[in-house]
């Protein structure tokens, strides 16, 4: 299919590895600035989100099985970061929220990105940042793992 649209394979190969490495490097740095896991990154984020939200739904989020997921909590917990409570109505049920402390840290970590990448975009033009940010959007469709394209803000399918 690339090669029909006049790209080698080898020329996608080499794209997509520069993709890989710059998102593996930055998450290096970030999980260096943070001193977070990027598991523990990334559930921070989802329940920033999503809260409350079930053990049992951060594993399937994460990809990992439930006594994964209960560790990254666990860990979480810890640092005051997130607090477990359990439901009243089911009580094998337990919810996860971010503490005042949790809510903070990703503030920082959001900041940061969004300072970082605000800053390189400003070398581009606006329809350039704009063809930037929509890759950026479409990168789980692009690779697969969602079945349908994102809705534009127009409410149609951007093609």
């Amino acid at each position: 299919m690339i090669e029909k649209r006049g790209m080698p394979q080898k020329t996608l190969d080499e794209i997509l590895y520069h993709a890989l490495r710059s998102i593996y490097l930055f998450e290096r740095e970030e999980i260096e600035r943070f001193g977070l896991t990027y598991q523990q990154m990334f559930l921070m984020k989802l329940l920033k989100r999503r809260m409350p939200l079930r053990v049992s739904d951060a594993a399937r989020e994460l990809r990992v099985p439930n006594f994964a997921a209960s560790r990254v909590v666990a860990q979480l917990a810890s640092r005051g970061l997130v607090i477990k409570a359990r439901d009243a109505a089911d009580r094998r049920a337990v919810f996860l929220r971010l503490t005042a402390s949790g809510e903070e840290m990703v503030r920082a970590i959001e900041s940061h990105v969004t300072e970082l990448i605000g800053a390189s975009l400003a070398g581009y033009s606006r329809r350039d940042a704009a063809v930037i940010l929509k890759a950026i959007t479409e990168l789980d469709y692009l690779l697969g793992l969602r079945k349908e394209r994102e809705v534009s803000l127009s409410g149609t399918r951007s093609d």
